[in-house]
């Protein structure tokens, strides 16, 4: 059986091709260029696992505007990306020359092991706010924040299960997770 793999790039703005149940699926960061290369050949293994491990479709919060998303979580990473819909198409199909743009933009990725803290919302039960912490970057340490609102309580849970699981499974201990009254 075929494990999907993403090809190492030397600066962020790569593009990742995977295989989703059967589809052809072209992940592109934001801001790179994408070429379509609709061969279904495996690529030589990577550092980067890219097995999907979850994929939920949820809200992203951010700067005031809450937009579509998929969280992608895979057994090191979790992202965002926002989804075209004209994807996926049938697996033994050309592209229709229509078609633009790719199946997925990369709007934020992260490492699991960067994840520092997770907050729930009693007032807000399909939402949940995850910090991280890369202390990876060379001369810095860089925070981020991701708001996110699920479809439903059942939807969270499963996030949150998927993230505690990896997380756990890392670090050998409970990952910090934080129930509040109110968001802020």
């Amino acid at each position: 059986m075929y494990v999907p793999t993403a090809k190492s790039a030397k600066n962020d703005h790569s593009l990742v091709k995977t295989i989703i149940t059967n589809h052809v699926c072209i992940i592109q960061d934001e801001g790179s260029d994408v070429s379509q290369d609709n061969s279904m050949e495996p690529t030589e293994p990577t550092e980067v696992n890219t097995t999907i491990k979850q994929y939920i479709l949820a809200q992203w919060k951010d700067e005031e505007k809450s937009t579509p998303i998929s969280i992608i979580i895979t057994n090191t990473h979790i992202a965002l990306a926002e989804e075209n819909h004209q994807w996926p198409l049938p697996r033994l199909h050309d592209p229709p020359k229509f078609l633009s743009g790719p199946q997925f933009v990369l709007k934020k990725k992260q490492k699991i092991i960067n994840i520092t803290d997770v907050k729930l919302f009693t007032e807000s039960p399909c939402e949940i706010e995850i910090e991280f912490r890369d202390e990876d970057t060379p001369g810095s340490i860089e925070d981020d924040c991701w708001l996110v609102v699920l479809q439903s309580e059942n939807s969270l849970k499963v996030l949150l299960d998927a993230i505690k699981e990896l997380w756990e499974d890392k670090f050998g201990i409970d990952l910090p997770v934080n129930i509040c009254n109110q968001m802020g």
